[in-house]
């Protein structure tokens, strides 16, 4: 009599490749418009992006660190460009860390958002998620679809 697998360890297995699957697929989905060539950042959006910097009061995880003046800014955390025009296609700074209140947690990012955000014109993604933003919302979100 040959040993045989209980159903819930197929299960786990299935479970398992499924999530395996996903993690790939979405790791590459897409990956022919990401950057990854010499392509630099376009000026004006890099400024734009300084621009939104400035508007930050605190920056508790450090996000925009890598946000130097002298570097590519496809080079910057969270930022995702165009492998085939540098134009800034993704905005991920998402709020969610490690740090904590007694709530549980504690936002990356505090500040105002900038007009200037509107200048990234071939954003696809934005993702400021769990940040604390004070302030009016910029005219232009409404239109970013």
């Amino acid at each position: 009599m040959s040993p045989q697998i209980p159903t819930k360890a197929y299960f786990y297995l299935l479970v398992l490749l499924f999530s395996a699957c996903f993690t790939y697929c979405s790791g590459h989905s897409g990956s022919s418009d990401v950057r990854t060539n010499g392509t630099q950042c376009v000026q004006s959006e890099r400024a734009a992006l300084l621009q939104f910097k400035q508007g930050i009061r605190v920056d508790n995880c450090g996000l925009l660190d890598s946000w130097d003046d002298g570097l590519d800014c496809c080079q910057w955390h969270g930022i995702q460009c165009s492998n085939r025009s540098g134009h800034v296609v993704g905005l991920h700074l998402t709020g969610i860390s490690d740090f904590s209140n007694d709530d549980g947690y504690e936002g990356c990012l505090e500040g105002t958002l900038s007009d200037s955000l509107i200048e990234l014109k071939y954003l696809k993604y934005l993702d400021l998620s769990s940040n604390y933003f004070r302030g009016q919302l910029p005219k232009f979100i409404g239109s970013l679809i």
